[in-house]
């Protein structure tokens, strides 16, 4: 009965967030003609002078974007909680939550839609918590406080519970229990594994040795089995490899 509850929410959040998407995209595009230069300026900028600080530590392209939708995410949630704590003022909110959420979109439906196989997960998560902070907000319009010892306890209450419903929806939809990494070194009985942030199966980016039961060789492509933990803010345990998919 509770899953089917969450099915059905995941799926109204999800549609209502398909909606919200899509009309930002195009009302963008509408209201400024010169919308698509600027950002292709900045996507420029962008890469001349902050990517490389993250190359020269060996962090490839793809980590690199979602550690940007990570952060855009971080200071959305934060702008939200000044705003809930009324530190931030309702048209500041909106200008600059606009511009993250904004920036969020563009950064999905371009770098992340064309260069991950996995765009639906990802665009379903991250707008998924931008959503959260976006109810967590109408909340404070309707009831910005209750009378009881701790005036901000609905808050709490909406946050986790959303957390929770996001949580599960996601990882009966799009969760799984491998990810895929590159052999990038053969020991004797071993190999070394490069793996990429992966969101599905919670995995972050690492390399890691693990045992070379398939025999690969160095520039496979692997299918690594992981152990997932509840909540888990480590990301997942890379514990075997399970097949070896193809070699470059």
């Amino acid at each position: 009965m509770a899953q089917q509850l969450i099915d059905r929410l995941g799926e109204k959040a999800l549609t209502l967030l398909e909606r919200i998407y899509l009309f930002t995209i195009n009302l963008l595009i509408k209201l400024a003609p010169g919308f698509m230069a600027v950002v292709d300026r900045l996507h420029k900028l962008d890469q001349e002078f902050f990517y490389p600080f993250f190359k020269r530590r060996n962090i490839g392209q793809n980590d690199y974007t979602v550690f940007k939708l990570q952060l855009f995410s971080a200071l959305f949630l934060i702008l939200t909680t000044l705003f809930i704590v009324s530190a931030l003022s309702g048209l500041k909110y909106i200008v600059f939550g606009g511009v993250l959420l904004a920036t969020t979109l563009f950064i999905l439906e371009t770098t992340v839609h064309s260069d991950f196989e996995d765009y639906p997960a990802y665009r379903d998560f991250f707008l998924s918590y931008f959503l959260l902070a976006i109810i967590l907000a109408a909340v404070k319009l309707k009831k910005p406080f209750i009378t009881t010892g701790f005036p901000f306890m609905h808050f709490a209450v909406v946050a986790i519970v959303g957390a929770v419903v996001i949580y599960a929806y996601f990882n009966k939809k799009h969760g799984r229990n491998y990810t895929f990494g590159y052999v990038v070194l053969k020991h004797n009985t071993s190999v070394d594994v490069k793996l990429n942030y992966d969101i599905r199966s919670n995995t972050k980016p690492q390399t890691v040795q693990l045992r070379n039961t398939m025999n690969a060789g160095e520039g496979d492509t692997v299918k690594v089995r992981v152990e997932k933990g509840t909540f888990s803010i480590r990301g997942s345990r890379p514990v075997e490899i399970i097949g070896v998919e193809w070699t470059y």
